[in-house]
């Protein structure tokens, strides 16, 4: 099971709205024979792949280790389950039930029926449900699994007050991981004053993805951006995004962009008069963003955009790299003052070192619905 996970990793940025899955398959003998792994939306499966490798001596009496329950309807690829229930093996071992309804249980009794012993390897399952916790998220909650990714000072702050100039804070080897990170993801999301103030592309610029095309969502209560001449030839993001991947969401009180195609129009949770990121509806947006085929966010700030997603308790996970330097009271802390990283109620955390970075991350446990 820990080589089908590693499997299953290879998928990347690739198969969305699909979730990552890997393959392994053993002979009778129990010795490593095949591996496979879902490579790209529709694209084979994991357990496809794996068996494609080998002929059919090589599956008598086989095991089949699977990281997701197999498939059991027909979509754009044929069912995994009745593949697997054709064939001369002995057992299939998965770490994860799979939620969708289509599934949920149906590939397990096929191939049951089939005379196949099946075995839920619990002792997997967290680390299998981590791997395809966007899938799951948004297939069991209808709603878009949300990342919020924050590149911060060893004193937890973003940038300099009262500054307009671009601040750096990590190093090459961070920021191509973050590229890295983006590409698995469906949509970026940002403040309006990041994309006046920093005019980025935010768009994925790691040399394996360079064909991925992910979307923008703009949060600009006031529509700001969309109230200024020229906005499209002078915003970078419309030279690197198609206009119908970008999309504004404002306040439901500008009724004057009710009809504009990219617009979300989005309630306030406080009175008409304070309107502002904190006082978005998120909950809402991230309902309407469903609705048009997004299952993952990821949440680039700025720090009012970071607090609000924070105090309204509407994100999963968080990406932190954390540099050497101190900003003291020239910073700008991540989230206002709202909260500290080590209050997060962090669970499943993995660190590592990129160059003289920290990079950590976890699931957001008081968060989770």
């Amino acid at each position: 099971m820990e080589r089908a996970l590693q499997e299953a990793q290879k998928g990347w940025g690739r198969v969305s709205p699909n979730p990552l899955v890997g393959c392994t398959i053993l002979n009778s003998s129990h010795q490593l024979v095949s591996t496979g792994y879902h490579a790209y939306y529709g694209g084979s499966h994991a357990e496809v792949n794996a068996i494609k490798k080998l002929n059919i001596k090589d599956l008598q009496g086989a095991h089949v280790i699977v990281t997701l329950e197999p498939c059991a309807h027909e979509g754009q690829t044929p069912s995994c389950a009745k593949t697997l229930a054709k064939l001369p093996i002995a057992s299939v071992t998965y770490a994860v039930k799979d939620p969708n309804p289509l599934v949920s249980g149906q590939g397990i009794q096929i191939l049951k029926r089939a005379g196949k012993q099946v075995v839920h390897l619990q002792s997997y399952e967290k680390k299998a449900e981590s791997l395809a916790e966007i899938f799951l998220h948004a297939m069991i909650y209808q709603t878009p699994f949300v990342a919020m990714k924050v590149a911060m000072s060893e004193d937890e702050c973003i940038a300099l007050q009262d500054s307009n100039d671009p601040l750096w804070l990590t190093n090459e080897e961070s920021q191509q991981h973050v590229h890295y990170l983006r590409a698995n993801y469906d949509a970026i999301v940002v403040g309006k004053d990041t994309v006046l103030k920093d005019n980025p592309k935010l768009n994925i610029r790691h040399p394996e993805f360079l064909n991925n095309k992910n979307k923008v969502v703009i949060l600009d209560p006031q529509a700001e951006i969309l109230k200024q001449q020229n906005y499209k030839n002078v915003l970078n993001i419309f030279k690197y995004h198609e206009e119908k991947d970008i999309y504004f969401a404002v306040s439901s009180q500008n009724k004057m962009f009710a009809q504009h195609p990219q617009c979300i129009l989005v309630p306030s949770l406080a009175p008409p008069s304070d309107i502002s990121f904190t006082s978005f509806d998120l909950s809402f947006l991230k309902k309407q963003l469903f609705q048009k085929g997004l299952k993952s966010l990821f949440v680039e700030g700025g720090a009012t955009v970071f607090r609000s997603f924070l105090e309204q308790k509407q994100f999963q996970r968080i990406y932190i790299y954390k540099t050497p330097k101190n900003l003291f009271e020239k910073g700008l802390h991540w989230n206002r003052n709202l909260q500290s990283v080590e209050n997060l109620n962090l669970r499943d955390i993995r660190q590592t070192h990129l160059g003289d970075n920290l990079f950590l991350t976890g699931v957001c446990a008081s968060f989770l619905p």
